[in-house]
């Protein structure tokens, strides 16, 4: 049985040797090309001397609403231009993806500001890829409190029920622009924390507590 076995195993050898050598002449395989990323990266707006001049003014730098939340059938900007003292300068744009039964805009802005130049509210063009544009110029006071300025877009596009028939879709977007710090929500207060004993910093919200279920 031994004997009868040698020559099989010669052969199985012989066969792992010629596979060695076989892997070691084969190329290297290529590198895999990575994956194509489905994240959507939201663009900052231009860097300019808006911000410098908004320093300089003592007001806080603007926060962008720079979310990636779905904008519907329209592309809206809303951006600080410049800055110069007490005045600032908003720029402001709405295009529609697609073609639009109705679209209009309006601009919100603190209750402390003064407009100076410029409108609030308009229509903006229903045809696909049509920008409106616009510039407006406020009065702001140069503190570091928290304000923002909203833009609020409606507008309604033709839709087709489950039986084709068309409808009016309305929708609403709406963009941010603000300075400072948001207010929190509640005072915070120190309390100690119940397992390591440390303080700790929490929001007091307000409770009732009712007898019975």
């Amino acid at each position: 049985m031994i004997r009868a076995s040698l020559p099989a195993l010669g052969a199985a050898a012989l066969g792992l040797s010629t596979l060695a050598l076989s892997l070691l002449a084969a190329p290297e395989p290529a590198p895999l090309s990575p994956a194509p990323s489905c994240a959507v990266s939201c663009p900052e707006p231009a860097a300019g001397p808006a911000a410098g001049a908004a320093a300089e003014a003592g007001r806080p730098a603007p926060a962008h609403d720079l979310s990636c939340k779905p904008q519907g059938p329209v592309d809206v900007l809303l951006r600080q231009a410049a800055a110069a003292g007490a005045r600032v300068e908003l720029e402001l744009a709405v295009a529609p993806r697609r073609d639009l039964l109705r679209l209009d805009w309006e601009l919100q802005t603190p209750g402390d500001a003064v407009l100076l130049e410029g409108q609030r509210a308009g229509a903006a063009s229903v045809e696909a890829r049509a920008a409106t544009t616009g510039r407006v110029a406020l009065l702001v006071p140069e503190d570091q409190r928290f304000r923002q300025a909203r833009l609020v877009v409606r507008g309604a596009f033709t839709g087709l029920d489950e039986t084709g028939a068309a409808f009016e879709e309305p929708f609403e977007v709406v963009k941010h622009l603000s300075w400072g710090e948001h207010p929190d929500p509640a005072p915070r207060r120190l309390t100690r924390d119940g397992e390591t004993g440390e303080l700790v910093e929490v929001v007091a919200l307000p409770t009732a507590h009712r007898m019975g279920r």
